[in-house]
């Protein structure tokens, strides 16, 4: 089993101005991550390069990803192809850059997310019998 780093970066003014000045596939409207919560999305094995999603790319399979070292003040932004591997045909897709390190991001376990009960579907709010 494979966990998601734990490593968190608060993105710096500058590099924040720099991904708003990329441009965008989808004619000009831009996906964010919610800039609170970036987390590494790489898995837990040691590692001191660290990325996460930051924003829909400048192709339409292209991301672009928030990448920082241990020191966080270290960071910078890439603009590259989504690995978009998945797991089964239904599955949902691997979002993080295409030949990333490790397991792909539907392989990771997330310790921190919060917990679902039985018969709970995330996102709509209502249990189900």
């Amino acid at each position: 089993m494979t966990f998601r780093c734990t490593s968190t970066c608060e993105i710096k003014d500058h590099t924040f101005r720099w991904a708003q000045r990329l441009p965008c596939a989808d004619h000009g409207e831009v996906d964010w991550a919610f800039l609170g919560d970036l987390r590494c999305v790489l898995g837990e094995e040691p590692h001191e390069f660290h990325a996460t999603w930051l924003r829909s790319g400048s192709e339409l399979e292209k991301d672009v990803y928030l990448c920082w070292l241990d020191d966080p003040e270290m960071q910078w932004i890439v603009d590259a192809e989504v690995c978009l591997k998945t797991r089964t045909p239904l599955g949902t897709s691997c979002t993080i850059y295409k030949g990333h390190p490790g397991k792909c991001e539907w392989d990771h376990v997330d310790l921190e997310a919060p917990a679902h009960s039985a018969g709970e579907f995330p996102g709509d709010g209502l249990v189900r019998p």
